[in-house]
């Protein structure tokens, strides 16, 4: 099962860096703050010079020793702070934790389960049509379930919650943490698309241009 990787390590600091700062673009991030908390962040922000999404970004970079820092002083206190407030101090070790603790991408538990589910409508069909069944498909997709359901308890061995646990509850964390996820970096894949788009169309336009060797051309300049 794939883990996360955060950084390639065969590329140098600065390169890292430079990839990541390609990718800087306004991100929409909602949060929910009353109308005074909202006077007195633009006070903080208009005395010192700032728009509230460069505060936020500046913090964030600290935070999380990010693209930009403010310094190592600055990301200690910003860590500090974090480690300070009760949602750090008394995690509850959910399986979404858990996964990101280990390195495993949240995505991947997910495809397991519809994998599984996928595989156990097509073995139910398939006993209600045997008619339509290769001779072996039952077992193929005995050995899918079997597959999918020993990399769900590949990526769980180690978990240790503090009380039984509801999975409808630990898979719907999952699912809420991926599609923030997705949401957040949705323009970002878009951009990649549109990118890989527009070069295969390029791709092909160059190519189209490129003269071909068996076509004989007449002293008038007529191709044949």
């Amino acid at each position: 099962m794939e883990k996360v990787e955060m950084y390639d390590h065969t590329k140098t600091e600065r390169e890292r860096q430079e990839e990541e700062i390609a990718t800087i673009k306004e991100r929409n991030i909602t949060v929910k703050l009353s109308d005074a908390d909202c006077e007195r962040l633009m006070s903080k922000c208009g005395e010192h010079g700032l728009s509230a999404g460069e505060l936020i970004a500046y913090f964030v970079g600290d935070l999380v020793d990010g693209t930009y820092s403010n310094g190592s002083d600055e990301r200690d206190l910003a860590n500090r702070w974090f480690e300070r407030c009760w949602f750090a101090m008394y995690p509850e070790n959910t399986l979404l934790s858990h996964l990101l603790d280990w390195g495993y991408k949240p995505e991947d538990y997910l495809d397991a389960i519809d994998n599984i589910e996928k595989a156990k409508k097509d073995k139910k069909y398939i006993e209600e049509h045997p008619e339509e069944a290769d001779g072996e498909e039952p077992d193929w997709i005995d050995d899918d379930i079997a597959y999918w359901e020993g990399e769900l308890k590949y990526m769980t061995r180690d978990w240790k919650p503090a009380k039984e646990s509801d999975m409808d509850k630990e898979i719907g964390l999952i699912k809420q943490w991926v599609k923030e996820r997705e949401e957040l970096l949705k323009e970002e894949k878009e951009d990649r698309e549109r990118k890989v788009e527009g070069q295969e169309h390029q791709d092909k336009a160059d190519k189209e241009e490129q003269p071909d060797d068996n076509i004989y051309v007449h002293r008038n300049g007529r191709k044949r």
